[in-house]
């Protein structure tokens, strides 16, 4: 009899934790939804990332603005679009 209870409240309280788990991811989703539709526009990141990137291992970033692949830092032209890398 105790150890039915025993597993009956084991069960209980995973299922708690759980629901609160997945209340809690939820509510960021939903969060993370409403920012990047609505303010992610105000605050661009794919800039810093390329400038971060470019900055930290060397590498270079066509200038060209609708472009801007990545490339080595040795190259001298652009594989996508063939720029002069200056």
């Amino acid at each position: 009899m105790h150890g039915d209870l025993l597993v009956l409240g084991m069960i209980l309280l995973f299922g708690c934790i759980a629901f609160i788990f997945g209340v809690i991811y939820l509510t960021t989703s939903f969060f993370s939804f409403v920012w990047r539709t609505t303010l992610g526009s105000l605050f661009p990141r794919s800039a810093g990332r390329v400038m971060l990137r470019d900055a930290f291992d060397g590498r270079r970033v066509c200038p060209r603005a609708n472009c801007r692949k990545v490339e080595h830092r040795a190259a001298k032209f652009c594989s996508q679009c063939g720029a002069r890398m200056d």
